[in-house]
């Protein structure tokens, strides 16, 4: 129940009742420094290396403002009935030579690239529509090329109304057309890439032989089968691990990212862009060696896929491989062959999985290797815009965990936690000694009740809820980001400018992570208070507490209220923080009830 008592001015002196000011500016100015970090990596991924491959719209002076995608368009093949359709609502058309520079742009908006794939003399060969008042109304683009190119006149057919009228005719054509500005894909040949042909001399070299065919594709690491076993730690027991093909191509100065979880598109995209990609799958056939500490399976190099197929580079000697008691391996069902094979998608869904000697899934895993900076640019820019969107929310999930919400950040955001709730219980002694006559080792207090187990629970509870709010954050960054990138590609921004709008985004999420941080310190701090109270058995005879604010001109109206204000320790539970940022503290109410 709580007591009117009169109303207590606190000591002026004392600007911060929780005293855990240190504490709050150290971790803030640690998470300042991750956040930063992450800043710094998407400028560098988004803008500096265009992993995404933006282009941005080029924006065109003295334009009408339409949008591309609010422009009508004619068809080339709707193209005649067009000019009867004019006709027949009484306007003339006119074929003449224009100067490029009298002619005006109606939309806002252009692609350059567009502009760069178009051939002069098509271009000069057919005329571009325009409105008696020099807009242009159909060629953008060719109009670009010409005036780029320095030409001064141009083909155009002119018609007898302005370029409002125009569009409004336009609009209303029964063949009429919309799209939006944008480089239409480009329908490609197969791409397959030219590994050599390296065949294991065993029965389990196959990722040693894989990773010589890469190498020598790149023109690194041993010249010898034997030298890249020795370097990968290729044996007969447990033949090559995933990890230790990963660490040396990274030794080697490639660019390496192995993952579970691939789908064949990845693959595809890879391979497009020039990477192979080295896969492990469960295809030995029936027979296992039996030196072997568990069931192995096949190290191939994917270098293409197409008209339904996987295709790979396989390291398998003649498709029969002597086993370690001197017979041939079983070869049914295996897609084992030398050199290249094709490997339909299904089947290649089917054993596209396999496990090491700890027992450890791969499930659709694979390796790809690449020169630097091919596997930030090239594999990303051969995605479609929908897959841009999702591969970047997996990297930016993998900077997180990295940086912000990985396990050594949890046990250090459990140890910030703990450590409020320390100096609360400390603070609750303090005060008591004090104010209440209690004696007493104050260390020996603090490790008694962080013996209990009763104390541990509470602050692993209490770090538990701040890293979930953490991560609330960071899942709220990722889906404005991935939102903000979804605009970059439909609305053309450039890959600096769609950078910065992410970074913006990141100093959001730090202004709420560092409010999370401060917040969930006083939490524990107050926690810790009323805990050490409790645990000198002031509780037991009914003592309570009384609220004390900063008492200076930061505190807010709510909490100078509640100076002076009286509460037993069980109604006190939960109310500090009042709010987020809040700095007050707990401390004993004076004498105990009924004393």
């Amino acid at each position: 129940m709580t007591t009117a008592v009169p109303r207590r001015r606190s000591n002026v002196l004392r600007v911060d009742p929780t005293r855990t000011t240190f504490e709050r500016r150290k971790f803030v100015a640690k998470l300042q420094r991750q956040f930063a970090k992450l800043k710094a990596r998407i400028l560098v991924k988004v803008s500096k290396d265009n992993a995404l491959g933006l282009t941005a719209n080029a924006r065109l002076a003295g334009s009408l403002g339409v949008k591309r995608e609010n422009m009508p368009q004619v068809p080339g093949a709707q193209f005649q009935a067009f000019l009867e359709y004019m006709a027949k609502n009484g306007v003339n058309v006119t074929r003449e030579n224009a100067e490029t520079t009298s002619l005006k742009p109606i939309q806002s908006e252009f692609r350059q690239e567009r502009v760069d794939a178009l051939a002069l003399a098509d271009v000069q060969a057919k005329p571009i529509l325009v409105s008696r008042d020099s807009y242009v109304l159909d060629g953008l683009h060719r109009w670009i090329k010409v005036k780029q190119s320095g030409v001064i006149v141009m083909p155009v057919l002119r018609l007898s109304v302005d370029a409002v009228q125009a569009i409004g005719l336009m609009e209303r054509f029964p063949g009429v057309a919309y799209k939006a500005n944008q480089v239409q894909p480009q329908c490609s040949e197969l791409r397959l890439v030219e590994v050599p042909d390296i065949r294991q001399e065993d029965h389990y070299s196959c990722g040693a032989a894989c990773s010589m065919s890469v190498g020598q594709y790149y023109g690194v690491g041993p010249g010898t089968l034997e030298g890249w076993k020795r370097l990968l730690g290729t044996n007969v027991h447990e033949s090559t691990h995933p990890q230790a093909i990963e660490q040396v191509f990274s030794s080697l100065g490639l660019d390496v990212e192995a993952r579970d979880g691939l789908s064949v598109s990845d693959l595809a995209d890879y391979t497009q862009a020039g990477i192979p990609v080295v896969c492990c799958v469960q295809d030995y056939g029936p027979a296992v060696p039996a030196e072997a500490r568990f069931a192995y399976g096949h190290y191939l190099v994917v270098i293409g896929v197409g008209a339904g197929y996987v295709f790979c580079q396989d390291p398998s000697e003649d498709n029969v491989i002597a086993g370690g008691d001197g017979k041939k391996l079983a070869t049914v069902g295996s897609v084992q062959k030398p050199g290249r094979i094709m490997v339909d998608v299904d089947t290649w869904q089917r054993i596209w999985h396999d496990e090491d000697a700890e027992g450890a899934k791969y499930v659709q895993f694979g390796i790809a290797i690449a020169r630097p900076g091919l596997l930030a640019n090239e594999q990303w820019a051969a995605k479609t815009s929908a897959a841009k969107v999702e591969a970047f929310q997996k990297w930016l999930q993998q900077q997180y965990g990295g940086l912000l919400t990985g396990e050594s950040e949890e046990a250090l955001w459990k140890r910030y936690i703990e450590d409020g709730f320390r100096k609360g219980a400390g603070r609750a002694f303090d005060d008591a000694i004090a104010k209440l006559g209690v004696t007493g080792d104050r260390e020996q207090f603090l490790r008694q009740a962080f013996a209990q187990p009763e104390t541990r629970s509470k602050v692993e509870l209490l770090a538990g809820r701040a890293f979930d709010d953490l991560e609330g954050v960071t899942d709220s960054m990722s889906l404005v980001m991935s939102r903000t990138l979804t605009d970059a590609v439909v609305q053309g921004m450039g890959p600096m400018e769609a950078a910065n709008a992410m970074v913006a985004q990141v100093d959001i999420g730090f202004s709420r992570a560092s409010t999370i941080a401060r917040t969930e310190l006083i939490r524990a701090h107050a926690e810790g208070q009323l805990n050490g109270l409790e645990d000198m058995g002031v509780g037991e005879v009914g003592v309570e507490v009384e609220w004390a604010t900063a008492d200076d001109d930061a505190v807010c109206p709510k909490c100078a209220e509640l100076e002076g204000s009286t509460f037993s320790i069980t109604e006190a539970r939960g109310m500090i923080p009042l709010h987020p940022n809040c700095r007050c503290a707990f401390i004993p109410a004076g004498e105990p009830v009924g004393t």
